[in-house]
């Protein structure tokens, strides 16, 4: 029963993960392979297994949001960075107090789509799954490392301004605030 205890204490415990580098931006060309590992941190006082996975990210609303969008079986391999990363799905265990370099690599294919592609590698802990017949809450934590492609191509890039004002009708001073809006 002791061990029972135990495992639930550590179960609502921080997690204390770090992962870096946390951003690559890279300039790959079709049908290029570029190899290279992330560096997983595990400063908990305990053993940690974690999981990699790989995840479209996507840029949202005008305040600079961003979102992770798991892989679809419809999506465009010649447009999903996720797709193109290969990373071990095999559990990965940390013993406390190190670090494991986790390898991966990007196969761009020949007819991948030139300009920004964008993915994230996440790493972190899968719930455990104790009670199949009933009803659970499962929690698990990660932590991410973005991806920033630019495939070599002709690409056209446009943009156009959306919306020019001042934020208010009348000034006493020249203390002017301008709003702009771009659409990319």
């Amino acid at each position: 029963l002791f061990g029972f205890l135990a495992y639930k204490a550590r179960a609502f415990a921080e997690l204390a993960l770090t992962i870096t580098p946390p951003l690559f931006q890279m300039t790959i060309g079709p049908g290029e392979v570029w190899r290279s590992s992330l560096k997983v941190v595990n400063t908990n006082p305990y053993d940690l297994t974690v999981y990699a996975s790989t995840m479209n990210f996507e840029a949202g609303g005008e305040e600079g949001q961003g979102r992770f969008v798991p892989i679809l079986e419809d999506d465009a391999s010649s447009y999903s960075l996720a797709q193109w990363i290969e990373i071990t799905p095999d559990p990965i265990f940390i013993p406390q107090g190190k670090s494991v370099d986790i390898p991966f690599t990007v196969r761009t294919p020949q007819d991948a789509e030139a300009g920004g592609h964008y993915a994230a590698i996440l790493v972190g802990t899968r719930p455990q799954n104790e009670n199949a017949n009933g009803a659970n809450i499962l929690v698990s934590s990660q932590v991410s490392s973005l991806f920033l492609a630019r495939v070599n191509g002709d690409v056209r890039e446009e943009g156009h301004i959306k919306e020019f004002r001042v934020s208010r009708t009348f000034y006493e001073k020249s203390d002017i605030d301008f709003i702009l809006r771009f659409a990319n």
